[in-house]
């Protein structure tokens, strides 16, 4: 695991695509340089984990570092563009930049369900599904026409 620390700003596009916990501009303080620590130490510990134990927590790479989210608080997630923002139980959203399809790779296939060219679904969450609409809590989703019939099967 590695912790970019430079003076050089233009160098965090190259520490991303080297998948590196965390990115530091000098000067830094040691309260930052303790968050990158977190980051590193929460990475490694889930790496060590057996794959039944990591499988309730995915890690997305947000703003240079690594963000655990644990699958049971995502609530639903919403296309944007070239982003995913996820939308969680008791936190505020996260924003990754990722694919629906790559996203969809990521969840637990029982649990989620693509309901929409720019939605996926928590099934736990959905409070009531009427007329090509769901509601999760005080959001109301839309089902596309092309997912519908695989979303009502389901619940058969």
């Amino acid at each position: 695991m590695v912790i970019f620390t430079t003076a050089y700003a233009e160098y965090a596009v190259e520490s991303y695509e080297l998948n590196a916990v965390d990115y530091l501009l000098k000067p830094f303080s040691q309260g930052r340089f303790l968050i990158a620590a977190n980051k590193a130490l929460t990475h490694f510990k889930a790496a060590r984990q057996s794959p039944d134990q990591s499988s309730s927590v995915i890690y997305f790479r947000v703003d240079y570092g690594l963000t655990p989210v644990a699958v049971e608080e995502i609530l639903f997630i919403e296309g944007l563009d070239n982003y995913l923002k996820i939308h969680l139980v008791s936190q505020k959203p996260v924003v990754v930049r990722m694919t629906m399809k790559a996203m969809m790779e990521k969840l637990p296939e029982q649990g989620f369900a693509r309901v929409h060219r720019s939605y996926i679904v928590s099934l736990s969450k959905i409070s009531l599904f009427r007329s090509k609409m769901i509601q999760i809590g005080e959001e109301e989703i839309p089902v596309g026409t092309s997912y519908e019939e695989h979303f009502k099967s389901l619940f058969r």
